[in-house]
């Protein structure tokens, strides 16, 4: 039934796989043609699991849901990542996965079970529905359905979620090469992300949130996820499809979801296991967020939004070298997102007005005292742990324009980043020429 899931294995993968789906090009390609459908098109109830797996017994302390959006030529990194859950699974927790590999009839649920055959998929797997053998895996009512079966059917006392994906930051999550749906997309937005996932939990909330995708460690990804996990652990640059991003590392964060500790105390140790800094590892960056500050960081982000746009008439050529002087993200250029730290401390050095100065230096104490659990890179400061919407200045062959038409197709003013806070605003009078 599932041959394809099983003989993945047979062909020698290369071990430094580039996710280069995740970088700046294939989002930045978008047609926004391609994008039609919002969540709020979608009927509710909704759409329902009849999977044939094994059934729950009894609460159990974690629930544990992989999302893995592999319908492309990097489907053998998630059925790596398949395999590696099998070999740490506990008898403490409901370990489930949803996958999307390459080709058609191939979108599947799997209850994980160590089978002690590493580099073999074993578990018991199904199809979502008898006749529902391939779904858009970008699809957001895929996601929330998803969600939905996983947490309701297992239930768990610790809601772990971990998700496989192509990412591109304020651009969204989540590619698909065989598309089924009557309005297919090439990505998914935040803002439907963020939806899918809230109408999934119907009012659970996750502990952890893991994403193995690029660019998401980015505030108006993280924004649309505030109340939807306690804590995030992202990248703001490309994650490597790498033994240590895909294997090893899903091997420990399965590990330590059967560990009692704080979602906290997992956020920071994973950070720690990754050793970003090890020059073969495939993190270039990754941070751990403590979500319940992120309402005090907004508030942050919108005073000093509108502190800088007061002080644009007597400053601007001081806030723009800091602007301008805040380095492309080394991976993924030309995205349009670039460090907000190192455009804090620019601020900081750059513009001698008391005010942008005092509220800079609150947004980097509320980051780095508050948020940021833990953060580690290999760029410099290129890369401090959470990007931001920063487009480009000055118009080159390789940048996208700064008159916002791009980056009003992708969605983005309808974030809710860009609709809470003055930062769009602030972006807009600084590029106004």
């Amino acid at each position: 039934m599932f041959q394809k899931v099983k003989t993945l294995f047979a062909a020698t993968l290369p071990l430094l796989l580039s996710l280069t789906a995740c970088s700046g090009q294939v989002p930045l390609g978008l047609n926004p043609a391609n994008n039609p459908a919002t969540l709020t098109r979608f009927s509710q109830p909704l759409r329902p699991v009849k999977a044939q797996l094994p059934p729950a017994r009894g609460e159990r302390p974690v629930t544990m849901l992989s999302y893995i959006a592999m319908d492309d030529n990097l489907s053998q990194a998630g059925a790596l990542m398949l395999d590696a859950m099998e070999q740490s699974v506990s008898e403490r927790g409901y370990y489930l996965a949803f996958a999307d590999l390459q080709g058609p009839d191939n979108s599947f649920l799997a209850y994980l079970m160590n089978d002690g055959k590493p580099q073999q998929i074993g578990s018991a797997v199904s199809y979502l529905t008898p006749k529902t053998k391939e779904v858009d895996s970008n699809d957001p009512a895929t996601l929330s359905q998803t969600i939905n079966w996983a947490f309701s059917n297992y239930p768990g006392k610790v809601k772990i979620f971990d998700i496989l994906a192509h990412g591109g930051g304020y651009f969204g999550i989540g590619t698909d090469d065989h598309k089924v749906s009557a309005n297919p997309r090439e990505i998914m937005s935040v803002g439907d992300f963020g939806t899918a996932v809230r109408q999934g939990l119907k009012g659970r909330q996750f502990d952890v949130m893991n994403f193995l995708s690029c660019l998401m460690g980015n505030v108006e990804a993280m924004y649309e996820l505030r109340d939807l996990a306690k804590v995030v652990i992202a990248s703001e640059d490309s994650v490597s499809a790498t033994q240590d991003t895909v294997v090893n590392f899903t091997r420990e964060l399965t590990r330590l979801s059967a560990q009692p500790l704080s979602p906290q105390q997992i956020g920071a140790q994973m950070v720690a296991f990754a050793d970003v800094r090890n020059p073969q590892h495939g993190y270039f960056s990754l941070a751990a967020l403590d979500m319940r500050y992120m309402g005090e960081f907004k508030t942050s982000m919108n005073v000093l939004s509108n502190t800088l746009i007061r002080a644009l008439p007597a400053h601007k050529a001081q806030i723009l070298a800091a602007y301008d002087q805040v380095p492309e993200l080394v991976n993924s250029p030309n995205t349009g997102q670039r460090d907000l730290i190192t455009f804090l401390n620019n601020l900081l050095r750059l513009v001698p007005n008391q005010a942008v100065q005092q509220s800079a230096l609150s947004v980097k104490q509320v980051l780095k005292k508050r948020l940021m659990i833990a953060a580690k890179d290999k760029e410099g400061i290129a890369a401090n742990g959470l990007s931001i919407f920063l487009p480009p200045s000055k118009v080159g062959p390789t940048q996208m324009p700064p008159d916002f038409g791009m980056i009003s197709n992708t969605g983005y003013f309808k974030s809710r980043f860009a609709r809470e806070t003055s930062w769009d605003q602030f972006i807009a009078a600084l590029l106004k020429p």
